[in-house]
């Protein structure tokens, strides 16, 4: 089972000592894309498409097609709904001759309102070996938070809230995020100031970079 989740552990940033390849998937056969979604992105080196998929659910799901005789190779690389940004590159990170898709995502959830304001991103990586049909890392590496509520003044409470008066707003920010950069056989989680919404990072210790190596079944920190 591939190990993911949070940065932050009890106010520490926390990576596990170990990250396993997960388990291969089915790749399902198709010989168009149109009904599978939408394509948003080309990937010719691997000739593949990156394709938002179509369907009655919450959040958007992706898939790598890869082109074949006939029509495509459908892997399910992106299913829990939790994008709202994706970038996609190839690399050989297992040094054996095969390029592999590196993704960058993002999830924000959140709402601003006149009393209440909340804002949630995180960022993650997700490695899939097409090769094997399966995921070798997925890993957020970056969380950013920020929320304010708004006190009005009394006597304003049947008003319409633009003609409230505003008499104390007080807020609360976040951020604590790595850049992930990758060379033949590891992978390396470096700590930076700012999240990339601004946010200055709280707790973590620059310079300290985390190194993951390759091993058979998955990573191991260094």
């Amino acid at each position: 089972m591939l190990l993911t989740g949070s940065l932050i552990a009890q106010d520490d940033h926390v990576f596990p000592d170990t990250l396993y390849f997960c388990a291969p998937v089915d790749v399902q056969q198709v010989t168009d894309l149109d009904r599978l979604g939408t394509v948003v992105a080309e990937l010719p080196e691997v000739h593949a498409k990156l394709v938002e998929m179509t369907g009655a659910w919450y959040g958007r799901r992706y898939a790598i097609a890869v082109e074949q005789d006939g029509g495509y190779a459908v892997h399910p690389v992106l299913m829990d709904g939790a994008v709202n940004e994706v970038q996609a590159v190839t690399a050989d990170i297992l040094g054996n001759g095969h390029l592999q898709v590196v993704l960058r995502t993002m999830h924000y959830v959140g709402h601003t309102g006149w009393e209440h304001a909340i804002h949630e991103r995180d960022r993650a990586i997700t490695v899939w070996d097409l090769q094997a049909g399966r995921c070798l890392l997925r890993l957020v590496h970056g969380q950013s938070r920020e929320a304010w509520t708004n006190t009005f003044g009394s006597g304003n409470d049947s008003l319409p809230y633009d003609q409230r008066t505003i008499v104390a707003s007080d807020g609360e920010r976040s951020c604590a995020h790595h850049e992930v950069s990758f060379t033949t056989g590891t992978f390396t989680l470096t700590p930076q100031p700012t999240c990339p919404d601004g946010i200055p990072s709280e707790g973590v210790e620059l310079g300290g970079a985390v190194r993951y190596q390759l091993f058979d079944g998955g990573w191991v920190k260094q």
